[in-house]
Formats: structure tokens, C-alpha cells, sequence
């Protein structure tokens, strides 16, 4: 791709961020976007594992730190809809399983996002996630975030990207995205950018990073509406984590069943 005027993309940028809703709305932009997710695993506040046995350090040689995960954005007619790529989903790496195991049976049970949909016409978000093998649907607007716009830019799958940040629950958030496909969505929750969002940084590592942008526009049901899960309000939904949490914490021998990394944040 020919080199973009940093002038010019510097005024594009500007542009986008100050109309960025508006230009949304009028121009349709459809296409597909698949997503690697790299998930640290971190064992070091582990309770009740013994991290001095012989048994421990022969576990820790057998799990890798991290694992990778795919997922797939469709998005069409300013409609979206982000999920699992179980297509494309590799096959996990026996040690990847062993830490995933480890993970939630020590950890507090969290919700894993399965979907989020979004119609960004009417600003509304339509999330289905699993507790503990419950579905759950949960409907709201579309976040508000304060995103801070840097003057960075770097190059990925041939789109010049912009740099915003957000600090958030004591984290540094860096997202990159590129006003060239000027729809305000991303992997996860990161959203409500003049530009579709190709990666997030949490704390200086990569947690999210495109592997893919095709923009044949998709089929309608690779952006349907969420169905299969139990339809509750945000307060039901946090009430009912809120109880899955303390029944854990008062029986030790109750594990949480989180499945795979995408907590509910």
C-alpha cells in the first residue's frame, strides 16, 4: 500500500473523531475480521497448591504461559456481532487445558462473554454469556468510553492505525484502529472509536491483534441476534454472579466452572 501523507491522515483523523457517529451512520461498511486472543496464565496467588512440592514444579513445567484463542467480528448495515471463531479454533494444547483446569478450579466463578451483538444505529448491545454452563442474555446501550485519541500510528494487515488509550480499574488500556474502516466497533468490548479497532494492549502486552480483514460482505446470520440463554437485566445478572462468588467462597471444596478465558468485565 502507497504511503499515506501524515498531514493528510492527520486531518482524516480529526475529522473522523469529531464526526466519526455521523460519518457511521451514512456510510455502510461491511466485513469480517478475525481476531487471535493471547491469555496470560498466571498461577503465583494460588491457594492450597503447595508451589514448594515436587508436584507443583513438574505441573509447571507441563503448562506453557499463555494461550492463544480465535474469534471472528461480522459486521453488516451498521450491525455487528462478535464471537468464538470455532471454525478456525485450534485444537488446545494438552498443557493449555491442564492450566485452564487449574485456573477455575482455584478461581472465583466469572462470566465468559460467548457473543456481543451490536446495533450501532440505535446504540444497543445484546450480550450472551456463560456462568457456571448458564446462558445468560443481557441487553443495554452500547458503552461510553473516555477514550484519549494519541498522535501515534503504526501499520497492521496493511491499515494505517491511530493509537487511543484508557485507564480504567488500575489498567493501562492501548488500543490501535484504523479510520479506514470508519465503524466504531472491535474485538471484546473495545468500542466507540472513529475507526475499527485491529488491537488492544493491557499493560503493555497484547491481548487482542487481528489476523485477518476481509471486507465481502458477509451473510445476515453471521450477524443474528443472540437467542439462546436466559434473559435477565445487568443488576439480575451481577446479583446472581455476586452469589456464585460468595457460595465459593464458603465452600472450599465448590470450584467455578469458568471455561475459557472472557470474563465479564
Amino acid at each position: 500500500m502507497k504511503k499515506i501523507n501524515f498531514l493528510i491522515f492527520t486531518i482524516i483523523v480529526i475529522l473522523l473523531a469529531m464526526f466519526g457517529k455521523d460519518l457511521s451512520a451514512q456510510e455502510t461498511v461491511s466485513g469480517t475480521v478475525k481476531y487471535k486472543q493471547t491469555t496470560k496464565f498466571d498461577f503465583s496467588n494460588r491457594q492450597g497448591t503447595g508451589r514448594d512440592s515436587q508436584r507443583w514444579k513438574d505441573f509447571m513445567a507441563s503448562v506453557p504461559d499463555e494461550g492463544n484463542f480465535s474469534y471472528i467480528l461480522n459486521f453488516l448495515d451498521n450491525k455487528a456481532l462478535y464471537k468464538e471463531n470455532d471454525a478456525e479454533q485450534e485444537a488446545l494444547d494438552p498443557g493449555v487445558q491442564r492450566a485452564m483446569h487449574i485456573m477455575s478450579m482455584t478461581s472465583p466463578p466469572n462470566a465468559k462473554l460467548i457473543q456481543v451483538y451490536y446495533n450501532i444505529e440505535k446504540n444497543k448491545k445484546i450480550e450472551l454469556l456463560e456462568l457456571m454452563t448458564r446462558n445468560f442474555i443481557i441487553e443495554s446501550e452500547i458503552d461510553s468510553k473516555a477514550w484519549k485519541i494519541g498522535t501515534e500510528r503504526k501499520m497492521i494487515l496493511d491499515y494505517v492505525c491511530m493509537n487511543a488509550e484508557l485507564n480504567t480499574e488500575n489498567q493501562e488500556v492501548k488500543v490501535w484502529f484504523t479510520p479506514q474502516i470508519p465503524i466504531s466497533i472491535g474485538p471484546d468490548r473495545y468500542t466507540g472509536l472513529p475507526g475499527l479497532v485491529l488491537a488492544v494492549e493491557k499493560n503493555g502486552e497484547t491481548i487482542f491483534l487481528a489476523t485477518a480483514v476481509d471486507l465481502t460482505v458477509p451473510q445476515k446470520v453471521d450477524v443474528a441476534k443472540p437467542k439462546d440463554g436466559s434473559k435477565v437485566s445487568q443488576e439480575e445478572f451481577d446479583k446472581i454472579l455476586e452469589e456464585k462468588i460468595k457460595e465459593f467462597k464458603e465452600n472450599p471444596r465448590r470450584r467455578g466452572q469458568g471455561g475459557r478465558p472472557g470474563e465479564h468485565r
